[in-house]
């Protein structure tokens, strides 16, 4: 049996015979008759694909090592293939089996490698916004403004982002247990749901929400010529102070009246004087209206949130009426 002459768009056919490689083809010459498909196909993942590049021949291989191959740029897409039973070779990106496992491959990858890059960002994050609360936890009215000024506009942004999950994180403990308490006294059955999971994280969000809103109303009002990067960050520096005194139940193992009442002063005050350093010191309105501009924004923030959380705590609860326990 004679050979072909090597080609890189036409590859000799395997120098296989019957007597070396049992069960293996030839490829098919030029000019000779097609050999007939076999009746059943062969095994899964059987070596059986030769692939061809400029002249050259490697294989067996099976479907599996071809796409390795092409993952890894040992294979590229446009090399020929062919295994017994095709007329002829070609590109490897043309085979439907082949094609089809090489699509799974690369999504797979661009999950993997989105998975990364985003681990990676909120590490980065999560550092960042570390760094600014140690600059402001001490000394809110020169610190606040010191630690924007640090990270930047895009930093102040994933700051007030994490300020606002490390915050959600702890009263979702709370709220969580709060709603089993509840149903358990029969207000209502059944476990916690995904509905009831999302309504808590949204009723959580909307503090935050309503003091980043407040800002932005102030700074534009005002024409400030900061962005919404501040909104953000000062809004997620305000809720974050009451998240880190929900950790005072924990450290002194229950509730307590009196010390929950001097949590929530602490907490107020600290949040006045984050606000007015804030204003004043950030968005550069003068001392004379951000006094005015603080107890607004307040006001502003807590009246938004009651009307939100009105709409939304008796369907978590599972009440069948509205109002429920507001």
């Amino acid at each position: 049996m004679s050979q072909e002459p090597k080609s890189p768009e036409t590859p000799s056919r395997p120098d296989a015979t019957p007597s070396s490689q049992p069960g293996v083809a030839a490829s098919p010459a030029a000019g000779s008759a097609v050999p007939p498909r076999p009746t059943a196909g062969p095994p899964p993942m059987v070596k059986e694909w030769y692939v061809g590049r400029e002249g050259q021949q490697y294989g067996p291989l099976d479907i599996s090592q071809i796409v390795a191959g092409v993952q890894s740029g040992q294979i590229r897409p446009t090399d020929l293939c062919w295994k017994n039973g095709m007329a002829s070779w070609v590109a490897v990106e043309s085979i439907p089996e082949i094609a089809r496992l090489m699509r799974r491959g690369q999504t797979a990858e661009m999950i993997q490698e989105g998975m990364k890059e985003g681990v990676k960002k909120a590490k980065e994050a999560t550092y960042t916004a570390f760094g600014a609360f140690k600059l402001f936890a001490l000394n809110p009215m020169a610190g606040l403004p010191a630690a924007y000024q640090a990270v930047g506009k895009a930093g102040a942004l994933s700051a007030g982002i994490v300020f606002l999950v490390a915050y959600e994180l702890v009263w979702l403990l709370y709220m969580l247990g709060g709603l089993h308490s509840l149903r358990s006294l029969g207000a209502g059955g059944g476990g916690v749901s995904v509905a009831d999971l999302f309504r808590m994280i949204i009723v959580l969000a909307v503090p935050f929400a309503a003091v980043s809103l407040s800002l932005m109303a102030v700074r534009m009002i005002a024409r400030s010529l900061e962005t919404f990067h501040a909104d953000v960050f000062v809004g997620g520096t305000v809720v974050l102070v009451f998240g880190v005194l929900g950790l005072i139940p924990l450290v002194f193992g229950g509730l307590n009246v009196e010390i929950i009442l001097a949590a929530m002063v602490f907490g107020l005050c600290y949040t006045v004087l984050l606000l007015f350093s804030a204003v004043s010191r950030i968005y550069l309105i003068s001392e004379a209206k951000a006094v005015w501009c603080v107890p607004v924004i307040l006001l502003v923030a807590a009246w938004l949130s009651s009307i939100l959380s009105r709409a939304l705590i008796p369907k978590m609860m599972g009440f069948p009426f509205g109002g429920g326990l507001m």
